[in-house]
């Protein structure tokens, strides 16, 4: 007999896909939010990259995921470090959640990001 938990076999999900969400956060006690978009893929060596938009400024994206942590660093179009994610994704891998940090302004600020799939709409079109 086997003990320990039962994986049942599958693989753990990975990082990919389109994912949204909304940071808010607070500058002098004056509340912001700002839309995430990032367009994320991973490898086999579970090395992340990709590219998306915070709320006005266009990033670059390399991180990690050792299921179920993962770590994303946002580099600007200067090569800049501009922030970074961590967190975890959900076993279902649509939900990235954790906090994102950058200098003073942004500590341990939460974020929940959701994978958006993409849904073709069909009409029925009636023939008359």
């Amino acid at each position: 007999m086997l003990a320990g938990c039962d994986t049942g076999g599958d693989d753990p999900p990975t990082v990919q896909g389109r994912f949204e969400g909304t940071l808010a956060y607070s500058v002098l006690e004056e509340m912001f939010e700002e839309t995430w978009l990032l367009n994320l893929t991973e490898n086999a060596r579970s090395e992340v990259s990709g590219d998306g938009v915070l709320g006005v400024d266009v990033v670059t994206v390399s991180g990690m995921h050792d299921h179920p942590d993962v770590t994303l660093t946002f580099f600007d179009r200067f090569d800049a470090q501009t922030g970074i994610f961590t967190g975890t994704l959900s076993d279902d891998g649509r939900v990235l959640e954790g906090v994102f940090n950058f200098s003073i302004i942004f500590v341990d600020v939460p974020i929940a990001l959701r994978r958006q799939d993409v849904q073709i709409l069909l009409r029925r079109v009636a023939v008359r």
